[in-house]
């Protein structure tokens, strides 16, 4: 575990570094290759079922583990291992990447620039963006930074820590097909089953524990604390997904705003409870609010892996 917690510090620092190098190779677009192939198979063979979809995560999901696996057996032990699981870690977190695009679109909105905001916003959700007035704009980026923040950092690092890189792997690889094929509509409500609930059960323990991290964060960010707690607890199973409202409503008590609302996706309307219900409609400065808790967050649960990594030795 020391081994991995020292990676793990390293890929953070890699991730808060350089954040997405879109030139380079990224495992999840061969992870999502592999979910086109299956999609494309089944659909052939007229074959989208329960089990085929649940084949096809577990199926990636254990190439890319045990690919992984078997790549640091090959690295020698100490130095080397620490900076080859560090560098395949730095694949698994995407922490800069959503702090420069949620700025881009607080930079855009400052400057009125409506078009582009909602292009950066469309980099980071999968709502439908075109028309959304500025609070609308400023509430999604708030609630993608919530939600990514556990299943974006806090779920990979989870399993990273206790089964190392092909832990993280594997739940990259679950929450990739979760994102591709793990949707409730045709034609993927039975196809996509397996990967939507392998998602929900890998991000179960940590969307619950977020709030450990989250509360002292917002202390040192001098946010709503008080409401973190408050909002957290009593709003937290209010969303379709079991987990996705845990940061969000963590994040709403903590600026005291209200979150959720109509959404639309694909051109079809959805609608969302709201967390925080009595809180105040965003406003632009709480991206930077945000942003500060998400990096306070971060800052601390890299506190806590190095004192793990002194406390192991």
């Amino acid at each position: 575990m020391k081994i991995h917690a020292l990676a793990l510090l390293l890929a953070l620092g890699l991730d808060l570094l350089l954040g997405d190098i879109e030139r380079l190779p990224h495992p999840v677009r061969w992870m999502g290759a592999f979910y086109r192939w299956f999609d494309e198979l089944f659909r052939k063979a007229n074959w989208r079922r329960y089990e085929t979809g649940l084949f096809a995560v577990v199926f990636t999901g254990s190439v890319f583990a045990l690919g992984t696996g078997l790549f640091l057996t090959l690295i020698r032990d100490g130095l080397p291992q620490i900076l080859a699981e560090g560098f395949l870690f730095y694949w698994c977190l995407s922490v800069r990447t959503l702090v420069d695009e949620a700025r881009e679109v607080y930079l855009a909105l400052l400057r009125r620039d409506l078009p582009k905001a909602r292009r950066h916003l469309s980099r980071v959700v999968g709502r439908d963006t075109k028309g959304l007035p500025v609070a609308e704009i400023v509430r999604a980026v708030v609630e993608t930074i919530g939600e990514s923040f556990v299943d974006g950092f806090l779920t990979p690092v989870f399993w990273g820590l206790i089964f190392g890189v092909p832990g993280a792997f594997f739940f990259k690889a679950v929450s990739t097909g979760d994102s591709m094929i793990g949707h409730p509509d045709a034609p993927y409500e039975k196809f996509g089953w397996g990967a939507a609930r392998m998602d929900d059960a890998m991000n179960f323990l940590p969307a619950r524990l977020c709030v450990l991290f989250l509360a002292p964060a917002a202390l040192i960010c001098r946010l709503d604390v008080w409401g973190l707690l408050k909002v957290f607890w009593q709003d937290r199973l209010k969303h379709a997904s079991p987990n996705a409202a845990h940061g969000e409503a963590a994040f709403a008590g903590a600026l005291g705003v209200r979150l959720g609302g109509i959404n639309r996706y694909g051109g079809k309307t959805y609608p969302q409870a709201f967390l925080n219900s009595s809180g105040r409609p965003c406003q632009l400065s709480d991206i930077l609010k945000a942003i500060s808790l998400l990096k306070a967050t971060t800052a601390l649960i890299s506190a806590v892996l190095l004192s793990s990594v002194i406390l192991l030795r």
